[in-house]
């Protein structure tokens, strides 16, 4: 999040269809869809090939359905 704003973690919020929901690899610093929101689908350009979650080899894996 941009200095001085505050992410919110409080209640749940539904991503509208067509659109997706980004975090960043470091929560602290990074400015992602808790700032800007959700993103539309045809804004997004390459494809996510894998996951990897950090230090847990149990983790790490594909996607069973990629982006088009």
């Amino acid at each position: 999040t941009r200095a001085g704003s505050t992410a919110t973690t409080s209640g749940r919020s539904r991503c509208p269809a067509g659109h997706v929901f980004m975090l960043g690899d470091d929560r602290a610093l990074s400015r992602d869809s808790r700032t800007f929101g959700p993103v539309p689908e045809d804004a997004l350009a390459g494809r996510l090939l894998a996951r990897v979650w950090r230090w847990r080899a149990d983790r790490v894996g594909s996607l069973a359905r990629g982006l088009d």
